[in-house]
């Protein structure tokens, strides 16, 4: 019994390079590519244990959740703010 582990097929090596392609933006900065690539072959090619470890590292604002654009501009400016308090006092 050799204690070399069994080569990738194919089809895993697709797999694994399709996930990165797809989740390297989203996790730069936060894991590398051997990181991602290693956790696809350590979670047995599984879509779902995959995704929910990708959702636990990135972290994201439950205000836009499913939002497909959303604006991060949250200032507001003097006037707005004078404005909003002359329509609360009218």
């Amino acid at each position: 019994m050799s204690s070399e582990a069994e080569p990738l097929t194919q089809e895993e090596l697709e797999y694994i390079e399709k996930r990165y392609q797809e989740t390297k933006n989203k996790l730069k900065g936060i894991v590398t590519e051997t990181q991602i690539k290693n956790k696809c072959i350590n979670l047995d090619f599984d879509d779902e244990k995959f995704n929910n470890w990708v959702s636990s590292l990135v972290q994201t604002d439950k205000r836009v959740v499913g939002l497909p654009g959303y604006d991060w501009n949250d200032t507001v400016t003097k006037e707005s703010k004078h404005a909003a308090r002359v329509q609360k006092l009218a």
